[in-house]
């Protein structure tokens, strides 16, 4: 997405890639990168309803720190994948929640594991698409049954 603002660019530690594409090799490559050496992924967003930068990261393995709304419980499993705050939001409670992980090595290594092991299962296209075309069967009964007793007579 867009740069953050100067205010938050020019503090130190912060440093601003730019926009890397996903179709360029070079720089998927800079962004896989990116997510499987980092420590954690922090999003304190209030309007970002399916981020989908919280999958890109535990694909890496990298466990993320974010709001407990919108669809967000839907990708991290609270305190196994990643781990989900209560609004309102604040920069205090996402210290707390990073400052748990730094002093417990033995739970953020399985957070590592169990994120990567989450999303690579049941977060990708085939995953979601299965789930779907199971829950429209459901829903739906086995139509095809019908539809071919229709079409035999």
């Amino acid at each position: 997405g867009g740069g953050p603002p100067a205010e938050v660019n020019e503090m130190p530690g912060v440093e601003y890639l730019g926009f890397l594409r996903k179709s360029v090799p070079a720089e998927m490559g800079k962004l896989t990168k990116l997510y499987a050496t980092a420590f954690a992924l922090v999003h304190p967003t209030s309007a970002d309803v399916q981020p989908l930068v919280i999958c890109e990261a535990g694909y890496c393995g990298c466990p993320a720190i974010a709001a407990k709304s919108f669809g967000i419980p839907e990708l991290i499993v609270d305190n196994v994948t990643g781990l989900l705050i209560e609004p309102p939001l604040s920069a205090g409670a996402f210290a707390e929640r990073m400052l748990e992980l730094c002093e417990n090595s033995a739970k953020y290594l399985r957070m590592r594991r169990a994120v990567r092991s989450h999303t690579t299962m049941t977060l990708t296209w085939q995953a979601v698409g299965a789930k779907i075309a199971a829950e429209m069967k459901s829903a739906l009964g086995d139509q095809s049954t019908v539809a071919g007793s229709v079409r035999a007579s």
